[in-house]
């Protein structure tokens, strides 16, 4: 009997176990930035070229954020670098923005940390950049981002706004008065296009 009871207390547990991580999953799974929704919190330990060197979503209330998360394989992304300083420059008193680089490599082995800091370095000084950068790899899987550009716009309040591929200033003023402008849609790894 002891035996008995003992294979039926180990079935419970597993049970237990398993619906507790399936629903952690389900809850981890559902952390994705969604328009209309508050963005999941993030955290920023190390940014560059901004007033603090940690930052959090929360931060930013006040502010339209816009996240502008790129890798060094996307040539869009660094050709639009400019235009999203522009745009920072043009509306800094009402939205603040980072960028984010992928510092992993889902193309090889090895970390691509050294080599998208000197790109982004490079960059930055041939074309008089003055964009706060964070790189962040964790933020990337946890939010499932895989093609880049990805942009993410937050509201004043951390709701998202908008994900999108591209935005220009035209648009982000639409945002800006609550309207919803057509934006190239962004898609994570899990959605189909």
């Amino acid at each position: 009997m002891a035996t008995l009871s003992n294979y039926f207390w180990r079935a419970v547990l597993c049970v237990l176990l398993t619906f507790g991580h399936n629903n952690a999953w389900a809850q981890h799974k559902n952390q994705f930035p969604q328009i209309g929704q508050l963005c999941p919190d993030f955290q920023f330990s190390e940014l560059q070229y901004h007033a603090k060197t940690t930052a959090t979503r929360d931060d930013f209330k006040g502010k339209y954020l816009i996240l502008d998360l790129w890798n060094r394989y996307c040539a869009a992304c660094l050709n639009a670098m400019p235009k999203m300083d522009s745009i920072r420059k043009a509306f800094s008193d009402r939205v603040a923005v980072v960028m984010v680089g992928y510092t992993g490599s889902r193309y090889s082995k090895r970390s691509d940390d050294k080599m998208i800091r000197k790109l982004y370095e490079e960059n930055r000084k041939e074309q008089n950049l003055d964009l706060p950068i964070a790189y962040d790899s964790v933020l990337f899987h946890r939010f499932n981002i895989g093609a880049c550009p990805y942009i993410i716009v937050l509201d004043r309040d951390s709701k998202v706004v908008a994900i999108t591929t591209s935005i220009n200033a035209k648009q982000l003023e639409e945002l800006l008065m609550g309207n919803s402008p057509v934006l190239q849609k962004a898609y994570r790894r899990d959605e189909r296009l």
